[in-house]
């Protein structure tokens, strides 16, 4: 465990947690789109459109996307935290959950919950593991890998408790 991801750890250790892990090319696809719509126009990212400029764009500016504490002051750097690794949030402790498709899956998962239900697994299978499948074998390729190294961590946790169907 890095010190980064030790200072974003504020539970105890033996505090039951849930955390939402996404593969992490989908997840970077995701997390452009919302760096377009969140960061002002002067921000570097507006120039960003290809997941391959996204890749060198994460390669460039990784110590400002996990500079931790969180710059929630630094208007430059405010959303970075949505690209935070995965991984910081998955502990011993961590029930790990994996939707590709949140704003689908994760009320249905609470609702369940909520009912005193157990959980649904993620709806079979996620169009965006399709759709990865597919950019592998597209010139987006490399990108996806070069992203998935940057998150080397949460590639292994998708790999371990994300199966694909």
């Amino acid at each position: 465990m890095t010190a980064d991801a030790r200072s974003v750890r504020r539970l105890p250790p033996r505090q039951a947690k849930l955390t939402v892990v996404r593969e992490p090319c989908s997840r970077a696809r995701s997390l452009l789109r919302h760096w377009h719509t969140f960061f002002g126009k002067a921000h570097p990212i507006q120039a960003v459109r290809t997941l391959p400029q996204l890749a060198a764009f994460l390669r460039r500016e990784w110590r400002n996307v996990t500079a931790t504490p969180w710059p929630e002051a630094d208007a430059a750097r405010h959303h970075y935290i949505v690209g935070w690794p995965q991984a910081w949030y998955v502990d011993a402790c961590t029930t790990v959950i994996c939707f590709d498709a949140v704003n689908r899956e994760l009320p249905r998962y609470c609702k369940a919950a909520q009912a005193g239900r157990p959980p649904p697994q993620p709806l079979p299978p996620p169009a965006t593991r399709r759709a990865s499948a597919a950019a592998a074998a597209s010139a987006d390729a490399r990108a996806c890998d070069a992203i998935r190294e940057l998150y080397a961590d949460d590639t292994a946790i998708y790999n371990r408790h994300c199966p694909v169907s």
